[in-house]
């Protein structure tokens, strides 16, 4: 797979400037990290399924998740909130998050977290670029492209949290660099991605290595809109798509 390049532009495309911007206090943000579903649709006022929500309360849970899905499961649009809770929940922390290509890292995760800032901005506060939420020194989210496994090197901070989107197709070198900045105990790595490689790192998180993994399957079939038959969540795998799918591929 060819390596991608992207450099996030400095200009932002959202600044809130508010004249004064509460701080939720250590009180508000022990509840956040308790109750992670409770905050994404509370406070962020998303709206989740069961498998999202499970998703939500590995992560708090569990060193290494690892989800795979199939097409159209909501799991880059949880993701996305993912982030934001971390960041609110732990005054300092990061999140560094990948895709196997820059597309990728700028045009589907990065824009469900645009999205769900653009709609939180008072709340959440920070800068916002294409790829970057910045809200302190020690406080921030970037989306990191592939091109150099060593730019995945050096991330110690207490709350680091790595997410990687598209899983089965990213390179094994990234792992590798990922696993040397997972050395505090407040880190956390999500892997998310359809199964679609018989090997590495993703595909022996369900099978030899999977001691080392909370692992969740997302199915078609588990879905709101094909376990009712009708769309009761746009944007979700629809039960049309699956009946083709079964026509295409058996």
């Amino acid at each position: 797979m060819g390596a991608a390049t992207y450099s996030a532009p400095k200009t932002p495309l959202r600044t809130n400037r508010l004249a004064t911007v509460i701080d939720p206090g250590e009180a508000q943000r022990a509840r956040w990290a308790a109750d992670p579903a409770g905050f994404v649709e509370n406070d962020l006022g998303a709206r989740l399924w069961e498998a999202q929500v499970e998703i939500l309360e590995a992560v708090r849970d569990h060193v290494r998740v690892a989800v795979r899905s199939c097409n159209g499961s909501g799991k880059t649009y949880v993701a996305a909130h993912i982030v934001l809770w971390w960041l609110m929940a732990f005054p300092e922390s990061m999140v560094i998050t990948t895709a196997p290509t820059e597309r990728q890292v700028r045009e589907v995760l990065w824009r469900e977290i645009r999205r769900a800032y653009r709609g939180n901005e008072e709340l959440i506060d920070g800068k916002l670029t294409w790829t970057a939420l910045e809200l302190g020194d020690k406080h921030y989210a970037h989306g990191i492209s592939t091109n150099e496994a060593g730019r995945f090197q050096g991330y110690h901070e207490g709350n680091i949290l790595f997410v990687v989107d598209e899983a089965s197709g990213m390179r094994e070198d990234i792992f590798e660099a990922i696993e040397g900045s997972m050395t505090s105990a407040g880190a956390r790595l999500l892997l998310l991605g359809n199964p679609t490689a018989l090997g590495g790192t993703f595909y022996e998180a369900f099978h030899r290595r999977r001691d080392l993994w909370h692992t969740l399957h997302i199915s078609a079939f588990d879905t709101p809109n094909v376990a009712s038959g009708r769309i009761d969540v746009p944007g979700l795998v629809s039960p049309q798509w699956v009946k083709v799918a079964a026509q295409n591929w058996g």
